[in-house]
Order: structure tokens, then C-alpha cells, then sequence
């Protein structure tokens, strides 16, 4: 008798908080707040209250509230569709650091990836971690074998935290959404807040997207630009070793370029390093990771960014990456495209279809502010006498998302992530080069990317047209064409009309109308109760009667205040809907 069994599922991490954790950081979230709203009352006492101060007095906050905290505001810091440019700037500051945790911890999570005792696996461990960071710890080794590697190790109940503060802040952020935001803005926020922080926490995605990238420029024209090895075999998704690479990050590159530092310089030159080429290579992996891989790093920024001899780039940390349709690959090439040509209106319809679906605004004086955006940015890229920083995307973008702002509309996720690598990317390049025109580099990159195309198309084409497997297609395509022929005919016939955009409004009013009477009768209900507790503990059952206290309930000023708030809130969700 044969037997078979079905492949294992995949498994996924699903982290979980107790309300009771909940309320415990919600009371963390208290106390940072009213650190800060102490801060700003005595700086507004003192006559120095400024934008700047406050976002400083947030970043410190927030170092100093723990590990989740720092993570949230180094997320919160590409939120630049948000918040103003001034809390960004001071966000992307927060260092990403903590206290070591035990080793016996981090010995006994390897040991699990691995399934044999740590002795087995390496030849040397070194239990002193080289790197603590606010959601892992990073450790050397060698292998049996001789290999340096380095290993990734998850803080302990690390997930449960994040959770706790992530189910806290949809508290607030919806009772906030009732009367500040858009209805669903923060909804949007919060869910890819959510996504964004667990995903940096699953060591087995991030060592994936590690493999990948090494893979797809291995043997290509981008092979000046690699990533670590990764060893499967000894990973999971709390453990991730790696190979261990030896390089200057980008941040000495450039403190070397900015210090105009010779002693520096002159060793970068001894070992074939030139922060020209370093500048340029970088916007080709910015460009190639959003036009033509299957996925993009999104966190460029210098400490991720390793420089070897040669000029050779080392990506690390790929804990957030995202990935476009090609829609949306087309639009992005498009925005490139056209400001190289100036043509700003066809610039802003790209940008346009990027925030499609939009929610209800005046699309006109939007797209008529982006335009007037864009044209400014123009002028400062063709002027041969602006600044290094007028000549970046940065000025561009951040303008972009002041408007986002300004009209509450919500960027997708992957659209944050793409701009935020394409401007650190730019930034960090023309630091390295203040005098290089990266938009001649991003030309070049599309001229080379045009001829790797090429190249595909033509290999192609021939498989495509007579390639045994490819009739099969063939016979699809003739089957889809007599099928539509045949829809279009009954549409013709019949010439129905469409009511479903309706339904959708019918059935969010009615939506929002249950959530409405719903609210109201929940209060009634606690209230009526309440007040009948009190009643029965002081006079007895006969001034405790349910329906009497309930009348006088609903009857209440403050009752009918409540109601009105609620009424409130339920007209300004319909109105939103309707318009």
C-alpha cells in the first residue's frame, strides 16, 4: 500500500497582544505625551516654541521610551505624507540602538534554526554582539568550513511589544479619525505600520529578499553591486547568518568627502575607491531595484551601504523592500521620463495615476499645485548655478507630500517606499558628487536598461511565435477573441445599466447609520445600567426600575450632547462617501 502526505503549509508568524499589555503601553503612550506636551507649554512660557523643538523634543521621546518606540518613529519618519518635513528630518536621526540582551538567548534561538547545539555549527562564536539594534542583535562566527559570517538574532518577545503598540495606536487613531482625519485615513496608516514593522521582524523574508537580490546581478551588467550570501540552512525567521563582508560604509565615504579629510581620501584612492563612481553606481542601484528587479530596497541610507575595494557596492539589511505592478512601473518611468523632457503636464497625470484610487477632492487644483510644484523643481535642475541640494528629488518629493497633506490623500505603501529610496539614494549621491548631474546618470542607466530589454524582446519574440508550448497560448488568444466578440454582442442586445456604483453608497451609508444606532444604544445601555447600579446600592429596588432610569437617561443633557457628537461624526462619514 502507498502512502503519501501532503507538503507542509507555510507558516506565518502571527503576533498577538492582551489588552491588559495593551493598556500598559497605552499608559507608556501617555506618559511620552505628556512629556512632550509639558516640553512645548514651558518652551511657549519661554518664548522659543518652535516647529524644530518640538520635533526634536518627539525624537528624544522616543529614544528614550525603548526599543518599540525607536522603531515606530524610524517608520513614522518616511511617513512624510504626515507629517511636516521638520519631524521627518529629526526622525530619520533616531539611532537604532539598544541594550544587548542575553547571550544565552541568542545561542538558544540559533541552536534552534539550526537543530544541533552551537558547538556543532561554528568553529568560533563570539558571544559579544557586534552590532544591538532596537529589534536584534548581531553576532560574528566562523564555520567549520572557515567562513566569516554574520548572525542576525531577534530580540526576545519583540513581536508582542510591537503588537501591543500597534493595536494601542488604532485606539487612538481612530478616535482621532472620528473627528480630525479622513474616514480610512488612518486606517491605511495603521495597517501599514503594522505590515511594515513585522516585516523587518521576519528574518526568513528579509534572508529571501538577501538571496534574490545577490542573484540578480550576479553575471550582469550590475555586478558591481551585491549582497551577502545567505545560509539557509541555519536560518529562520528569527535567526538570519550571513556572509560576513568587510568594506567602509557610506557614512565615513562621505564624512571623508565633506571633511575634505586627504589623510582619508588618499586611502580610499590606494584602495581604488572613488566617491564619483560610488555616486553614480548608487543611482544605478536606486533606478535598476524600481524599472527591471523584482523588488527595490527601500532604506538606502548610508549605514546600509557597504563600500569595498573597486568600487564595489554591498547592500545589507533588507528588512524593507516593496514591488511594483507593472502599471505602476510604467507610471514611475513616465514621471523620468518627462522631466527629462519637461513636459511637467504629462509629468503630473503620471503622478496622477500613482495616488489612483483618489479620494474625494478637486483633482483640477491639485493636479494645477503639482504642476506649478514640478516647474519650480525644473528650474532648479536646468539652473548651472543652483545649489547640490536644489538639484535632488528631495526638494520635489517634499513639496509632493505637503500637498498630500494639504488634501488628505493617502500614499500606498510601496509608492512611500519607492520615493523615499529614490530620494536618499539621489541625496547621498550628489553629498559623494555635489557637481554630477544625476539626471544624465539616470539617462544612462535607461539607455543600458533599453538595451538589456532589447536583448529579452528579441529572445522572445521567437519563442513566442514558434515555441511547440507557446500554441497553447495561441489557442487562448483565439478563444478570448470569439468570446468577447460574443459578450459584446449580448451588451449591444441588452444595454443594461450599471447600478453598482449606487449599491456601494447605499450600502456605506447603511454602514455607517448601524455604527451610529449602535453607538447610541451601547451608551444607553451602560449608562442605564450604571445608573441603576447606584440607585439600587443607595435607595433599593424601587428607584432602581430599568425602563424609568433608562427614560431619564436619553432625557439627560449630557445624553443628548452624546447623541449629537455621534450624529456628528455619522453625517461627516456620509458626507465624505457622497461627495
Amino acid at each position: 500500500m502507498s502512502s503519501h502526505s501532503n507538503p507542509p503549509r507555510r507558516k506565518t508568524e502571527v503576533f498577538q497582544a492582551s489588552v491588559f499589555r495593551v493598556l500598559l503601553r497605552l499608559g507608556a503612550w501617555a506618559a511620552a505625551g505628556a512629556r512632550f506636551v509639558a516640553g512645548t507649554a514651558w518652551d511657549a512660557l519661554l518664548r522659543r516654541n518652535s516647529i524644530e523643538r518640538r520635533a526634536q523634543r518627539l525624537r528624544h521621546i522616543f529614544e528614550q521610551a525603548g526599543a518599540t518606540f525607536a522603531k515606530i518613529g524610524q517608520q513614522l519618519s518616511i511617513r512624510s505624507d504626515m507629517l511636516p518635513y521638520e519631524y521627518i528630518h529629526e526622525l530619520e536621526k533616531m539611532l537604532d540602538s539598544g541594550k544587548p540582551f542575553p547571550t544565552e538567548h541568542a545561542i538558544k534561538a540559533i541552536e534552534n534554526a539550526a537543530g544541533r547545539p552551537i558547538k556543532e555549527i561554528f568553529e568560533v562564536f563570539d558571544p559579544e554582539p557586534i552590532a544591538s539594534a532596537s529589534i536584534a542583535c548581531v553576532y560574528q562566527g566562523l564555520l567549520p568550513g572557515g567562513d566569516r559570517v554574520a548572525i542576525k538574532v531577534r530580540r526576545p518577545n519583540i513581536g508582542r511589544e510591537f503588537a501591543a503598540d500597534i493595536r494601542g495606536l488604532s485606539w487612538i487613531m481612530g478616535l482621532l479619525e472620528s473627528f480630525w482625519f479622513a474616514p480610512g485615513f488612518t486606517k491605511h496608516f495603521v495597517d501599514e505600520l503594522r505590515q511594515m514593522l513585522f516585516e523587518e521582524l521576519d528574518f526568513a523574508r528579509e534572508g529571501r529578499f538577501t538571496d534574490l537580490f545577490h542573484r540578480s546581478t550576479h553575471g550582469t551588467e550590475m555586478d558591481f553591486a551585491t549582497s551577502p550570501s545567505v545560509y539557509f540552512g541555519l536560518s529562520n525567521s528569527e535567526v538570519l547568518v550571513t556572509e560576513f563582508h568587510i568594506g567602509i560604509f557610506l557614512t565615513e565615504l562621505i564624512a571623508a568627502v565633506e571633511n575634505e579629510d586627504e589623510a582619508a581620501l588618499s586611502a580610499l584612492r590606494e584602495h581604488d575607491i572613488d566617491p564619483k563612481v560610488v555616486a553614480k553606481r548608487l543611482i544605478w542601484v536606486s533606478r535598476f531595484g524600481g524599472f527591471e528587479a523584482l523588488f527595490f530596497h527601500a532604506d538606502l541610507h548610508p549605514g546600509n551601504v557597504l563600500v569595498k575595494p573597486g568600487n564595489q557596492l554591498v547592500l545589507i539589511d533588507f528588512g524593507s523592500c516593496g514591488a511594483f505592478t507593472e502599471r505602476e512601473r510604467v507610471s514611475w518611468r513616465r514621471v523620468l521620463y518627462k522631466q527629462d523632457d519637461g513636459d511637467i503636464g504629462a509629468m503630473v497625470q503620471a503622478t496622477l495615476a500613482l495616488l489612483e484610487p483618489l479620494p474625494p477632492v478637486s483633482v483640477h487644483e491639485f493636479a494645477a499645485r503639482c504642476e506649478s510644484l514640478f516647474w519650480q523643481d525644473l528650474y532648479a535642475l536646468r539652473s548651472p548655478h543652483s545649489e547640490w541640494w536644489e538639484r535632488t528629488t528631495a526638494n520635489m518629493w517634499l513639496g509632493f507630500f505637503r500637498l498630500t497633506r494639504e488634501f488628505n490623500i493617502p500614499l500606498k505603501l510601496n509608492t512611500l517606499r519607492m520615493i523615499r529610496g529614490s530620494l536618499i539614494a539621489d541625496t547621498v549621491a550628489l553629498r559623494l558628487a555635489p557637481d554630477m548631474d544625476h539626471h544624465a546618470e539616470s539617462r544612462l542607466y535607461l539607455e543600458s536598461a533599453g538595451k538589456r530589454a532589447r536583448k529579452h524582446l528579441l529572445k522572445k519574440v521567437p519563442e513566442a511565435l514558434l515555441g511547440d508550448a507557446e500554441w497553447v497560448e495561441w489557442e487562448q488568444m483565439f478563444e478570448a477573441g470569439w468570446s468577447a466578440l460574443y459578450r459584446a454582442h449580448r451588451f449591444l442586445d441588452s444595454m443594461s445599466i450599471e447600478y453598482s456604483h449606487l449599491q456601494s453608497k447605499l450600502s456605506s451609508f447603511l454602514a455607517s447609520l448601524g455604527q451610529a444606532v449602535y453607538t447610541l444604544c451601547a451608551g444607553t445601555v451602560v449608562a442605564t445600567g450604571a445608573v441603576a447600579l447606584i440607585r439600587l446600592v443607595r435607595s433599593g429596588p424601587e428607584d432602581a426600575h430599568l425602563v424609568t432610569v433608562a427614560i431619564e437617561v436619553v432625557s439627560h443633557d449630557l445624553f443628548v450632547i452624546f447623541a449629537v457628537l455621534v450624529g456628528l461624526v455619522f453625517v461627516r462619514r456620509w458626507w465624505y462617501r457622497i461627495e
